[in-house]
């Protein structure tokens, strides 16, 4: 029963304590309180884990994160503040100048515009491709400097439904990341981890 995505949905990501509040409370503060630098400087070196400055980590985007992971069945997550920044970020960090990135032409419109015109502001070229063209013809777009291939499990709002099968066995082929938009499907409905993604976002 633990694992059930009902039962996920209403307990992930948060474990009170005897005697803590059932659900997990909204924390608003922006810092917080230890009466010892040391275990401050610790939490900035990363050598232990806590909140400090909720720029980086608050215990309310924390409960989230965790109860999107276990949703999606992944390792980890990370909360941003819209979908366009959570793409953005995975962008940013897997990739530099000089590198591309094989997408799906049947996606979200914000996110056509973010990887066709904002990434080439940042040397990062988007190829793409039309979602029912065969195999080869997308592999024939991914190059050594390739960093991840990217679609949405339901486009939005063409409403092409992904084939997981093919563009996974393609990226394994090739050795880069696949990355999967999720946000119209949910892990309710598709959990695209299962399916051969390495990256799921929202």
């Amino acid at each position: 029963m633990k694992d059930h995505i009902e039962t996920l949905c209403v307990q992930a990501g948060y474990h009170p304590e005897t005697g803590e509040s059932r659900i997990p409370p909204i924390v608003q503060s922006t810092t917080f309180f230890y009466g010892d630098s040391q275990v401050m400087a610790d939490l900035f070196d990363l050598k232990r884990e806590g909140f400090f400055y909720s720029r980086l980590a608050n215990p309310t985007v924390d409960a989230l994160e965790k109860k999107i992971a276990a949703l999606e069945g992944g390792a980890c997550g990370i909360g941003c503040a819209s979908g366009m920044s959570a793409i953005l970020l995975t962008a940013m960090t897997l990739c530099e100048a000089g590198d591309n990135i094989v997408t799906a032409g049947e996606i979200y419109g914000g996110t056509f515009n973010l990887f066709s015109t904002t990434l080439k502001k940042f040397g990062i070229e988007a190829r793409f491709f039309d979602a029912d063209a065969p195999a080869d013809a997308i592999g024939a777009l991914i190059d050594e400097k390739t960093k991840f291939v990217f679609a949405e499990t339901i486009a939005n709002p063409a409403v092409v439904i992904l084939d997981f099968d093919k563009l996974s066995a393609l990226c394994k082929e090739h050795g880069v990341l696949f990355v999967v938009d999720n946000t119209l499907a949910t892990p309710a409905l598709c959990r695209p981890l299962s399916l051969g993604a390495d990256i799921v976002i929202h």
